[in-house]
C-alpha cells in the first residue's frame, strides 16, 4: 500500500537536503535525482530563488515521504515513481530533489521542493484539499498506472477522515478524536438534555463553541474539533437523537472502526518499583488487555493517553536497563552515555560508507537516554496522578511499636 506524507521545513534546508541524499541510504547515490536543479547544487540554487525574490523567511521547503509496501516495489521502480512524481506536481514550477532509500526493510521516497518559485517567486501553499487532490491524488494515479495498492476511501465517513488521523489508527494509536467521542459517549449517558451535555463535556474539561456547528477543545488539542467531523453517531443531529433517547447502535461500530486501541498485552511478571508504578498508570489508562474501562477523565490523562507511546518508550527502557528507582536510574544513563562515548570513537576508524549499524546503535541509546531524561519528570507526575506518593497508613502493630518505644 502506498501512501504519502507531507512535513514543512522551518530551519535547515541544507539538513533535510543532505539527510535525503545520504550516500549510505541510497545506495552510494544511485537513487538520487533532481528537478530543475541538480543534487550536488540544490541548496545553493534554492537560496538563490530565494534571495533573488526576496523571501528567505517562513517556510523553507517541502517534504513529502512517499511509502510503500513491504516488497511490493524494487528500488528502481520506486525511483521512478519519485522521478515521475516530482515532475508531474511539482517540475514545472519549483526545484526539487528527490531519492529512494534502501537502508531500512521499507522501501520510501523522499522528495524536497523550494517553497520560492523559480518562475515568479510566488510561494507554495498546500491545505487539505491540495492533499487530497494533489499530493496523495497524483500519488495514487501513478501508482494504480503501475498495479500498486494505494488507500482506498471507502463511505463517507472515512473521507472526512483527517489524513493524521488515518496515520494514527493504521499504527494503532489513541487520536484526539477516539478521546472525545469516548467523552461525547459518556456525557450523552449522564444527560437529559443538550444543556446538561455541555454541562458533563465542561466537566470533562472541555469548552465549547455553538455556532452553525457545535465544536469542542480542551487542554493538550491545538484547535476546536467539530461534532460533524467525528463521523455518524457523533455528528451535531446525532448527539441531539442519541439525547433524546432515540437507539443508536451504529456508536460501537464507529469507534471500533475508527480506533484499534493501544494495548499492552498482560504478564505475569512482578515489576517492582518505578516499573510497577509506571505499568499501574498504564493500567489505568485503561490500555492494558485487562483494563475493562478508563477510571479518570482529568485533562493529564487524556493528554497521556494521546502520547502514550511516549510512556510505552519509558516502561520499556525501566525493563531494559532494570531501572526501579532513581539509584538505578542515574547510573543507567551513566552506562549509556559511556557506551555512546565508546561507539563514537569506534565510529572514527569506520569508513563513512560502512557506518550505517553503528549510527544506527548510538541512535538508539541517544532515545534511551531522552527516556531516562524523561523520566525524572513523569515519576513524580504519575505518583501524584495516582496518589502513589501518600504516605503508608500505620497498621495496628506500627501503632503499638510506637507506644511501647515512647
Amino acid at each position: 500500500m502506498a501512501y504519502t506524507k507531507i512535513i514543512n521545513i522551518k530551519t535547515r534546508l541544507d539538513r533535510a537536503v543532505k539527510y535525503i541524499l545520504n550516500p549510505d541510504k541510497t545506495k552510494d547515490g544511485l537513487y538520487i535525482g533532481g528537478c530543475n536543479c541538480s543534487p550536488s547544487n540544490a541548496i545553493h540554487q534554492m537560496n538563490d530563488t530565494k534571495a533573488r525574490y526576496n523571501k528567505n523567511g517562513g517556510r523553507l521547503g517541502g517534504h513529502i515521504i512517499q511509502s510503500f509496501e513491504q516488497g511490493e516495489v524494487t528500488p528502481e521502480v520506486a525511483f521512478d515513481i519519485a522521478n515521475e512524481y516530482a515532475s508531474k506536481y511539482l517540475g514545472d514550477r519549483y526545484e526539487v530533489v528527490f531519492s529512494t532509500h534502501v537502508d531500512r526493510g521499507h522501501i520510501h521516497n523522499h522528495i524536497i521542493w523550494n517553497t520560492v518559485s523559480f518562475v515568479d517567486g510566488y510561494k507554495y501553499q498546500c491545505d487539505v484539499w491540495e492533499y487530497k487532490k494533489n499530493i496523495r491524488g497524483i500519488s495514487d494515479n501513478i501508482c494504480k498506472n503501475r498495479g500498486l495498492s494505494v488507500i482506498e476511501v471507502k463511505g463517507k465517513n472515512e473521507s472526512n477522515m483527517h489524513y493524521a488521523e488515518w496515520q494514527a489508527v493504521q499504527a494503532g494509536k489513541t487520536t484526539w478524536r477516539d478521546i472525545l467521542r469516548a467523552d461525547i459517549d459518556s456525557s450523552i449517558d449522564n444527560a437529559p438534555s443538550l444543556y446538561y451535555f455541555l454541562m458533563e463535556m465542561e466537566k470533562r474539561g472541555y469548552e465549547y463553541k455553538d455556532g452553525k456547528y457545535l465544536s469542542f477543545r480542551c487542554k493538550g488539542m491545538d484547535r476546536f474539533i467539530r461534532l460533524k467531523s467525528l463521523g455518524k453517531g457523533y455528528r451535531d443531529e446525532d448527539v441531539n437523537s442519541r439525547l433524546a433517547g432515540q437507539d443508536y447502535s451504529i456508536v460501537g461500530d464507529n469507534l471500533a472502526k475508527y480506533s484499534s486501541g493501544v494495548f499492552i498485552k498482560p504478564t505475569p511478571k512482578k515489576y517492582k518499583g518505578f516499573q510497577g508504578l509506571v505499568w499501574h498508570y498504564m493500567f489505568l489508562l485503561g490500555v492494558v488487555k485487562k483494563a475493562d474501562k478508563r477510571v479518570n477523565n482529568s485533562d493529564a490523562f487524556k493528554e497521556d493517553l494521546f502520547h502514550f507511546d511516549r510512556i510505552t518508550n519509558q516502561f520499556k527502557v525501566l525493563n531494559k536497563y532494570g531501572i526501579t528507582d532513581y539509584d538505578n536510574l542515574e547510573l543507567s544513563k551513566k552506562k549509556v552515555v559511556s557506551n555512546m562515548k565508546s561507539l563514537m570513537e569506534q565510529r572514527k576508524s569506520i569508513p563513512v560508507h560502512s557506518r550505517g549499524l553503528v549510527n544506527l546503535k548510538i541512535s538508539d541509546l541517544r532515545k534511551d537516554l531522552k527516556s531516562m531524561e524523561l523520566l525524572k519528570v513523569t515519576i513524580p507526575r504519575i505518583q501524584k496522578l495516582t496518589h502513589k506518593d501518600k504516605p503508608k497508613l500505620s497498621t495496628k502493630e506500627d501503632l503499638l511499636r510506637n507506644l511501647r518505644s515512647r
